[in-house]
């Protein structure tokens, strides 16, 4: 199976760091406070969202099983080219934190952020040189699409508008796990069906997880209580759920919570 190795085994202590590059936003990164080479996942947040905000709790769990995640912030007005300059500066810096560009790269998504991971992941031209409308100068050099690509809690049909917009992209060798709580009343599941037709009908690897008894925020240990957000417990069987997934689809053993 394909993995991190690290000197011992996980769970791992997570460390935590906020960095930027030149065309970047803050990107916040999660790594296995061990030496060792772990596979890379780069997730994406809502818009007008941070990567903390969003997916913090989740990529704190990914990176205890052996994963570098990397993620990045995103502003309305910005959020093409937020999501490309984070992209392209995960893959220059990943082995800075034990990330091993030669295992699978994994581009995750939520909300906003996971129609933003489809378009990104799977567009390999729009984004491949400098001086594009959605990505200017000041950011690095272009990057190769990632291999894995996980769009969670998504809006595929009525925000994304995917029926439309497949045939613009090309990068046919990414396998797609769109993922969805079966009780989401945001982004309904029916949306992630549709959307896997309609990659398979181009020619995707394309496959469906739905997560049984989660809503819109439980698949990423968020919910709301009274009108307000709260942050779940880590061993909350929903956000276990989609770990479990991204941690599959990659080929790194889950471990046992503690």
């Amino acid at each position: 199976a394909l993995g991190g190795c690290g000197e011992s085994g996980p769970p791992y202590e997570v460390g935590v760091e906020v960095v930027s590059g030149d065309g970047t936003r803050e990107v916040t990164v999660w790594s296995p406070d061990a030496d060792g080479s772990w596979p890379v996942v780069y997730a994406v947040p809502g818009i007008e969202n941070t990567a903390e905000g969003d997916l913090g709790v989740l990529a704190t769990e990914l990176a205890s099983h052996g994963v570098v995640v990397f993620g990045t912030n995103v502003e309305w007005q910005s959020h093409q080219r937020d999501i490309e300059c984070g992209y392209r500066f995960t893959r220059d810096h990943a082995e800075d934190y034990g990330g091993d560009l030669s295992q699978p790269v994994t581009m995750v998504g939520y909300k906003e952020g996971a129609a933003d991971a489809i378009i990104h992941g799977l567009n390999s031209d729009a984004f491949s040189h400098e001086g594009t409308d959605a990505v200017d100068v000041a950011c690095p050099p272009g990057a190769p699409r990632p291999e894995i690509i996980v769009p969670i809690g998504g809006c595929h049909v009525t925000f994304l508008e995917i029926e439309g917009r497949v045939r613009y992209w090309d990068n046919k060798d990414a396998e797609i796990i769109l993922v969805s709580g079966a009780d989401d009343d945001v982004c309904l599941p029916q949306e992630s069906i549709t959307a896997q037709s309609v990659l398979q009908g181009a020619g995707y690897d394309v496959s469906y997880v739905e997560i049984p008894d989660a809503n819109h925020w439980e698949v990423v240990f968020h919910d709301r209580s009274y009108g307000s957000f709260k942050t779940l417990e880590t061993d909350d069987p929903a956000g276990q759920a989609t770990v479990e997934t991204i941690l599959t689809a990659i080929g790194v053993e889950q471990q046992a919570t503690n």
